[in-house]
């Protein structure tokens, strides 16, 4: 969402309630599910992917994901305990990297 530019019509909005938006940006559950996983790889308990994919009807965990989740666990980066994927607090520096292999 975009929020109205102008101050005045942001905060009047905001104290009656009602968003002030000028843009809404539909994502597709795919997309959603990019985002929930970059997100999620930053939280101490991960993403669990099984509920996201429940969550947002589509296969979170694809065959492509499994095997890079294999890769990032035996060069140990990750831990996965068949849903939820964490990454290890030794890598958590390189936490868009491990994103980006998985999505």
């Amino acid at each position: 969402m975009k929020n109205h530019p102008d101050p005045g019509r942001y905060l009047r909005g905001a104290r009656s309630g009602e968003l002030a938006v000028t843009e809404q940006e539909l994502l597709s559950p795919e997309t959603r599910l990019v985002e929930r996983i970059m997100l999620g790889l930053r939280l101490a308990n991960g993403v669990d992917l099984a509920q996201a994919g429940k969550d947002l009807g589509i296969e979170a965990l694809t065959t492509a994901r499994e095997r890079a989740i294999s890769r990032l666990m035996a060069n140990g980066k990750v831990g996965f305990d068949g849903a939820r994927v964490v990454v290890k607090p030794s890598a958590r520096a390189v936490t868009d990297g491990i994103a980006a292999e998985i999505i």
